[in-house]
């Protein structure tokens, strides 16, 4: 982890933050192309996009060589809900892709400060709704729906299934959290041991709530860990890791799930840091998140035993 996180550092300034939205995304899609290796062998994508009344969702779906026909796991990309979009996480949905017979469908949800909450949940769950109702035009199995995010995009894959819950919908047939943001403020003791932890402080945690939140009063639905109910949840897979002041947003939540009935696991990525999935092929302990949420998608789907 330390040559990952010298190297990012070199891509990413620790003054990052406090650049222009423009110029923090410009850092961002930097550093993420130089972390992305080329695609595994076999893994095909396909662009698309979901038409609203009001707007449109680019989308982006992953197939490896099966064809992706096991189901489709919608995957919501991290980034402090301010960066990130179809490329940024492409080391790890083509490898998703490769390794279970998911279609992997990225959602290019808008951003913040232009698009402040609930902009970017409003366009997750737009995408979710319609994969469950078949309403897509690229191929997305519905079968089997599995929700994943990391970071952000696991704040907002928590919430969809409450939401899919609230609205008496079908709900996902499991659900995916790398290192995901749950609560209105950061877990202790987590928040605090893990307060200036190497790739994301809690002084930059903050900040991006702010930037998403604006005035907005902490929810339900921004902060799941409010939900006063949690179960009739898909059965989850947490994957939080030690140097991460949301690490322990995690732990409660699949204690929390638990407590409520649903199955629940949570795996802590010993030695990992925030954002480490893009260390996949050069850090065991990545690789073996990734395998861990691969192997969950195979059981979601009857792949394996």
């Amino acid at each position: 982890m330390i040559d990952f996180i010298a190297e990012t550092a070199r891509y990413y300034p620790d003054d990052a933050v406090e650049r222009t939205i423009a110029e923090q995304r410009a850092i961002y899609d930097r550093m993420a192309a130089a972390f992305t290796p080329p695609r595994p062998d076999g893994v095909t994508v396909e662009d698309g996009v979901l038409i609203l009344a009001d707007r449109s969702i680019k989308l982006r779906a992953y197939r490896g060589s099966g064809g992706g026909k096991a189901g489709t796991a919608v995957y919501l990309h991290g980034g402090g809900f301010i960066v990130g979009g179809l490329d940024s996480h492409d080391i790890v949905t083509a490898r998703l892709a490769a390794l279970s017979n998911m279609t992997i469908l990225v959602v290019d949800y808008r951003l913040a400060p232009e698009h402040p909450y609930p902009a970017a949940h409003k366009d997750s769950y737009a995408v979710i709704k319609a994969v469950m109702e078949g309403a897509l035009t690229m191929e997305c199995p519905n079968h089997y729906v599995v929700l994943m995010g990391d970071s952000a995009g696991g704040n907002i894959a928590a919430s969809a299934a409450l939401w899919l819950k609230d609205q008496g919908l079908r709900q996902a047939d499991g659900m995916v959290l790398f290192y995901p943001g749950l609560a209105p403020d950061p877990t202790p003791p987590a928040r605090d041991e893990e307060a200036h932890a190497p790739m994301l402080t809690l002084a930059e945690v903050r900040y991006y709530k702010k930037v998403y939140l604006g005035d907005h009063e902490p929810d339900r639905h921004s902060s799941p860990l409010l939900a006063d109910d949690l179960s009739a949840l898909p059965k989850t897979l947490l994957l939080p890791v030690e140097h991460d002041p949301l690490r322990d947003d995690a732990t409660l939540f699949a204690k929390r799930l638990s407590e409520a009935g649903v199955e629940a696991e949570v795996y802590v990525g010993t030695g990992l840091v925030h954002g480490c999935l893009r260390a996949i092929g050069r850090s065991e302990g990545a690789d073996l998140l990734l395998q861990k949420a691969a192997s969950f998608l195979q059981i979601t789907t009857g792949e394996t035993s």
